[in-house]
């Protein structure tokens, strides 16, 4: 028998508004991304005019780059919410092919910069003091801004922050190298050319990161190995996950999608579906930016069922009145084979105290790890949290008004005499 597979997509109220919060914050990182280049573009041309610096120059024209990166990223995320009828699943890629265009536009840059380098002509630099003043305000500012646009980035999952912020970071060195020319060139050593040699290295380096992690995406590459790990230990938390037998995960954007096919230990479609909600709910809490969960689930064939009942004796004959003060279970197993049924019986001791605080949950937590498939009683148990259990392991509750166990096996036809019981899956 396979249940059907289910998508766990119908996110509550507060995970969109999550949802929500974050894309805002995104965007508006995104803004202040733009701001902080046009400033930093502003600066480094009005130094370079001021200057002569061939660096400078180069530098300028890389954050002119950045501007219209900036915006590409902003456009990127606008557009990577939306679900449309031929989109279903969202835009969600148009960030990582942003990423993708934001590397190639800071490989481009370097090839700017070195043809800067190879054609213009050498010149001594003027006004130092205030390049170099100049300069250390730039890099103060975008190094403060790189940092917390990598932790947004980090918070809201978005690879098109995660990119940018690398390429602010490669503005930084590419500035401080620029910055080391012109303190030497102060001091009369001319290191303006090497600086602008060194700067393309950086940028080359940055753009290609940046375009292969987004290639990845793209190209539907599996989720990290830790994450996989984690989603499905969350999985077979589960008291009613029997096996996972497949689990795969992929990003989009900076979402995450999950496929996942276990085998339950319930044959009741209801509680299967409340199991993968359950499921569902967990690996949402423990990993971020989760899109959606599709579950596909079935029972574990079952070839014998074990039910158990309380007893006062240890002959396991009659039945105790009060579930969690039963000082002993009398199992029976029904094992099927290929024309018959074996009914295995057994008593064992109640292992929690009779004095134990909380004794009746205690005790169905037992009969868990027994594997038991049903337990019947003559009274149900007089708090709610044996039942939760119960519930929560799919553990079955039969009702009985005979006195003796033997009876009442009889009685259910599971054992003894009269017609027999049928296993799930008869």
């Amino acid at each position: 028998m396979r249940l059907p597979a289910v998508p766990i997509s119908n996110q509550s109220g507060t995970v969109r508004a999550e949802r929500g919060r974050g894309m805002k914050k995104v965007e508006k990182t995104a803004v202040t991304a733009f701001i902080i280049n046009s400033f930093a573009f502003a600066v480094k041309y009005g130094l370079a005019l001021y200057s002569g610096s061939i660096a400078l120059k180069a530098e300028a024209l890389h954050s002119l780059t950045d501007v219209v990166a900036s915006l590409t990223v902003f456009a990127g995320l606008k557009l990577a919410n939306r679900k449309t009828p031929r989109f279903p699943y969202g835009l969600y890629k148009v960030e990582n092919l942003v990423s993708a265009l934001v590397g190639i536009m800071i490989i481009f840059a370097g090839y700017g910069i070195a043809k800067e380098v190879f054609q213009s002509a050498g010149q001594a630099l003027k006004n130092s003091g205030w390049n170099i003043a100049g300069m250390c305000l730039v890099i103060a500012v975008i190094y403060s801004f790189s940092r917390y646009e990598r932790k947004v980035g980090k918070e809201t999952g978005s690879p098109g922050l995660s990119a940018d912020s690398r390429h602010f970071l490669a503005d930084v060195m590419s500035n401080g190298v620029v910055l080391i020319a012109l303190l030497s060139n102060y001091f009369g050593i001319r290191l303006d050319r090497v600086a602008a040699i060194l700067i393309v290295l950086f940028i080359v380096r940055a753009g290609g990161k940046v375009i292969l992690d987004a290639v990845k995406v793209l190209l539907d590459i599996s989720l990290d190995k830790d994450t996989l790990d984690r989603i499905r230990q969350t999985m077979i938390n589960d008291p009613v996950v029997s096996q996972v037998q497949s689990l795969i995960g992929r990003s989009s954007g900076r979402y995450k999608l999950i496929e996942a096919n276990i085998t339950l230990n319930t044959n009741d479609l209801v509680q299967a579906h409340e199991v993968s909600e359950r499921i569902e709910k967990e690996i949402r809490k423990k990993t971020p930016n989760i899109d959606e969960v599709f579950i596909h689930y079935e029972p574990v064939p079952k070839t014998s069922y074990r039910y158990a009942l309380p007893v006062e004796d240890p002959g396991g004959e009659t039945i105790c009145a009060h579930f969690g003060e039963a000082p002993y279970f009398r199992f029976a197993t029904i094992e099927k084979e290929e024309k018959n049924r074996k009914c295995r019986e057994e008593v064992l001791a109640n292992p929690v105290p009779a004095t134990e605080q909380g004794k009746g949950i205690l005790t169905a937590e037992w009969l868990s790890q027994c594997g038991t498939d049903a337990v019947i009683m003559r009274n149900k148990p007089s708090g709610k949290g044996p039942l939760y259990v119960f519930s929560h392991v799919g553990m079955k509750v039969l009702s009985t008004e005979e006195e003796t166990a033997t009876k009442a096996l009889e009685t259910l036809g599971i054992c003894g005499a009269g017609p027999k019981a049928h296993l799930p899956g008869d």
